[in-house]
């Protein structure tokens, strides 16, 4: 009923071709497991025609090689585009990389301030204020691959775009 109500709300954005992406940004503890697996695959026919990004926040989706082929392929299959971040590295934050699952990509720029990420009572303006080097507002990583610049959205550091080449 939640997801009628949202999709019939966005009909307008939808008929004037203003709708972008619906990120879906999943919380920590959302794990790689079957009935996580199968909300995933369910999410295209309850929002059909929607272009879904998939923000995983628990690292076992991708840390390992393995784990990220299989994660890249269900995404693929299931239409639903893998939402890449850049973000400092540590072992409990998804791994910073971009990767295609469709004809879009979903970056989210979340910054490197390490100092901050795990602070606590701070607003999110400090937990991600981060200036980007010039090499990174010029070329961020990995964006070469995928044969086109990116079109910044805005919210705290966020950008699509069409890849012309695959990786």
């Amino acid at each position: 009923m939640a997801f009628r109500m949202f999709w019939s709300a966005m009909a307008p954005l939808r008929e004037a071709g203003q709708l972008g992406m619906l990120a879906f940004q999943f919380p920590p503890y959302f794990i790689p497991k079957p009935a996580n697996l199968d909300y995933l695959a369910r999410l295209p026919a309850r929002l059909p025609g929607a272009s879904i990004a998939i923000e995983f926040r628990h690292p076992s989706w991708v840390r390992d090689e393995v784990q990220r082929s299989e994660t890249m392929k269900f995404l693929r299959s299931h239409g639903l585009y893998y939402t890449s971040i850049d973000a400092p590295e540590d072992n409990s934050i998804v791994p910073s990389f971009i990767h295609a699952t469709g004809d879009q990509v979903y970056v989210r720029f979340h910054g490197k301030n390490r100092e901050n990420w795990f602070k606590r009572n701070i607003t999110a303006a400090e937990r991600f204020k981060y200036d980007l080097s010039k090499d990174d507002r010029e070329q961020p990583r990995g964006w070469q691959s995928l044969g086109q610049t990116p079109r910044y959205l805005g919210g705290h550091g966020q950008a699509s775009c069409r890849p012309r080449a695959w990786p």
